[in-house]
């Protein structure tokens, strides 16, 4: 029996059929494979390789299961449930990443928050310990030079201290102040101050009538805060001036913002 014999122009042609063949066997990727690779790029270029490198590995381990599954069982099931768990391992690790960062940033605020409060309760115990020597040596020297000062100029034994701001039309103490003045009481709990004059002042851009009236809110109202720190309220007398002694030029708001103020006159003996 004689083999059987192909047309030449069929022979020729049976490579292009072979690689036709190998096209049909080489299958689209599934849209979960094709939404891992995405995924999983996405995590990749993102924060995860930083903050989350045991996340992208986890991930990149499972999408390599899906590759693998694919390139053995194609478009199968396996294929496709494996995909969308390398998919949903890299979006983890995306979000896991991104709540990394959170709260880093947080708790790098955090740590300035605590290195700025650190910062400003050290200034405020230097100034305070600084205003509390500076009273203290102000009033023992003066005490020490009683005697000789006696008929002569008070100022020989005073000591005078701005100790509050104010806002334009406004007596109400401000908050800020209220430190200062907790200063000024502790330093002056047990000294030799015989008597503290409080001088309030304004700005001259009210009437004479409701300058004089805020600068006599603004002297009680500081006297009363000493007085509820511990310090005898008849040491104390209060004046109201009004705008008659101004520190700064009104020419400018930062003078008039000066001129709104409290003074106190610490006295080292009983005024005469």
């Amino acid at each position: 029996m004689e083999p059987t014999r192909y047309p030449r122009a069929l022979i020729a042609l049976s490579p292009l059929f072979a690689l036709a063949l190998s096209a049909c066997a080489t299958a689209e990727p599934p849209a979960e494979l094709l939404q891992a690779r995405m995924a999983y790029k996405s995590s990749q270029d993102g924060a995860a390789w930083q903050y989350n490198p045991a996340g992208l590995h986890a991930a990149e381990i499972a999408l390599k299961q899906a590759e693998t599954s694919f390139k053995e069982d194609g478009d199968s099931k396996t294929t496709r449930e494996a995909a969308t768990v390398a998919m949903r391992r890299a979006q983890q690790a995306e979000v896991d990443a991104e709540t990394s960062v959170r709260e880093q940033a947080r708790a790098d605020l955090a740590l300035a928050s605590q290195l700025a409060a650190a910062s400003e309760r050290q200034t405020a115990l230097d100034e305070a310990t600084a205003l509390e020597a500076e009273v203290d040596d102000q009033l023992t020297s003066s005490g020490d030079t009683a005697a000789a000062a006696m008929g002569q100029d008070d100022q020989h034994n005073v000591m005078i201290l701005a100790v509050a701001l104010f806002p334009p039309g406004e007596s109400s103490l401000p908050r800020a102040a209220h430190e200062e003045l907790d200063q000024v009481a502790n330093a002056l709990q047990g000294r030799t101050a015989k008597a503290i004059h409080i001088q309030g002042h304004s700005d001259s851009s009210g009437s004479d009538e409701l300058n004089m009236a805020l600068s006599r809110e603004r002297a009680e109202g500081v006297a009363n805060y000493l007085a509820s720190r511990g310090l005898p309220r008849e040491r104390m007398t209060t004046v109201a001036l009004g705008d008659t002694d101004p520190a700064a030029s009104e020419k400018s708001a930062e003078g008039q913002a000066k001129n709104r103020r409290v003074e106190l006159v610490i006295y080292a003996q009983t005024p005469s």
